[in-house]
């Protein structure tokens, strides 16, 4: 199964001058729906926000 998360943060990642920042996040799992498995959630916990996400502009 692919499923895809879009994460949004009201402050920007790294230029100041954004209005917000998003990330989205692709990752596999073998079953259907929730819940996601502990061990990919501790990965999503784990991403840099800093380093990956894009700032951006309403």
């Amino acid at each position: 199964m692919t499923c895809i998360g879009r994460f949004d943060s009201r402050q920007p990642a790294r230029d100041q001058k954004g209005d917000y920042s998003g990330l989205v996040v692709i990752w596999f799992q073998d079953e259907f729906a929730f819940p996601i498995a502990p061990v990919v959630v501790t990965q999503l916990l784990a991403i840099d926000w800093e380093t990956h996400a894009a700032d951006l502009e309403y």
